[in-house]
């Protein structure tokens, strides 16, 4: 199997085929990082626009970055854009600083919940200001180094570590907040790391091939 670097290395050499096989490595997780913040229609339009940009710069990937980073790097920007668009035509926009909770409607969530605590968890996250959100996503289900985090969000990789405990506290509290339980709420804190760990996405198709 080869990976990312080979294959981004023999696209920029003209080899199409090894960029659609590049791209098509990393679909689940870009759509997967749309599904959990806009409804499915917007997710799909999105995640086109992000690899239509990842084409157009390709270029640009340098040393110590990941193709998976560059390309989660250009979907967050992507969907700051979308919710600027909502702006100007008068709705209810979200910004980096925003939390997505009641802005957005349903979406078509790429996250398996399959425990009480897990939904709970999920309930909270999204009352994280997104880039919070976001950091916690990354870090724990896309497995990213701080370094690759501090690519994405655009930020020092100190600012990372600082903004991923701010989360998990922030986090604790949305649980907290939440009409839950006291014995649920009191377990999804106690081992809210645990709960946020195991859940995962589930896109059809998520990276299989990735190597």
């Amino acid at each position: 199997m080869e990976d990312d670097l080979a294959l981004l290395q023999a696209w920029r050499r003209g080899e199409r085929d090894a960029g659609s096989r590049l791209l098509r490595r990393h679909l689940g997780t870009v759509y997967g990082f749309f599904a959990n913040k806009v409804v499915a229609e917007a997710a799909e339009e999105l995640t086109q626009r992000t690899f239509e940009t990842c084409v157009e710069t390709r270029d640009q990937i340098y040393d110590g970055v990941t193709v998976r980073a560059y390309l989660l790097g250009i979907a967050r920007n992507k969907l700051l854009q979308h919710h600027d668009e909502w702006r100007r035509r008068g709705s209810k926009a979200v910004q980096a600083g925003e939390s997505l909770a009641g802005a957005m409607g349903p979406t078509a969530s790429s996250i398996v919940a399959r425990g009480d605590q897990q939904r709970l968890v999920l309930r909270a996250l999204a009352r994280l200001p997104l880039d919070f959100q976001v950091a916690v996503e990354l870090f724990y289900w896309e497995s990213l180094s701080v370094l690759e985090i501090a690519h994405v969000l655009a930020i020092a990789e100190g600012t990372v570590k600082s903004r991923l405990a701010r989360a998990r506290g922030m986090l604790k509290q949305a649980v907290a907040e939440l009409d839950a339980e006291p014995a649920l709420t009191d377990s999804t804190i106690r081992d809210l790391d645990k709960w946020i760990a195991s859940m995962r996405r589930h896109v059809e198709g998520d990276d299989a091939d990735a190597g």
